[in-house]
């Protein structure tokens, strides 16, 4: 998925979140979930995140590859578990922001290593024709 789709995506996720947990949404954390929600592609070079840390994105898509360990339950729930100590609305954002990166990207035929390490992609939804390809149609 393209960035825009990310940033959108992470909103909604976050309006969500704050939604079942009984928080107001308030415009400065919607900015978070939708930072939040571009920082899984760190671990590609030429990303938007990518290319801001250069120093960490190019060992990370040379060791693990492109969404493998920032795209996994695993990432997830280590941010949730750093931002606990923050202000409730902000570590909401923040999570789900991040983890809606992972879920939007397992729309697409390429899926994510959501089980990281294991190998295994997981993909939504089962039916391949359903999937949306990265600037496609669905997408867009």
């Amino acid at each position: 998925m393209i960035a825009p789709s990310h940033l959108v995506f992470g909103q909604f996720a976050y309006f969500c979140a704050a939604v079942v947990a009984g928080q107001k949404p308030q415009a400065v954390e919607a900015l978070v979930a939708a930072a939040a929600a571009l920082l899984p592609d760190l671990d590609k070079r030429d990303g938007i995140v990518g290319r801001w840390f250069p120093w960490i994105s190019g060992p990370l898509e040379h060791w693990v590859g492109h969404r493998t360990a920032t795209h996994s339950l695993l990432a997830s729930v280590a941010v949730g578990l750093l931002s606990w100590p923050l202000p409730e609305g902000y570590g909401i954002a923040l999570t789900a922001g991040f983890a809606s990166h992972a879920i939007a990207d397992m729309m697409t035929p390429a899926g994510v290593a959501w089980l990281w390490p294991a190998r295994v992609r997981c993909v939504l939804p089962g039916n391949e024709k359903y999937r949306m390809d990265a600037m496609g149609l669905g997408e867009l």
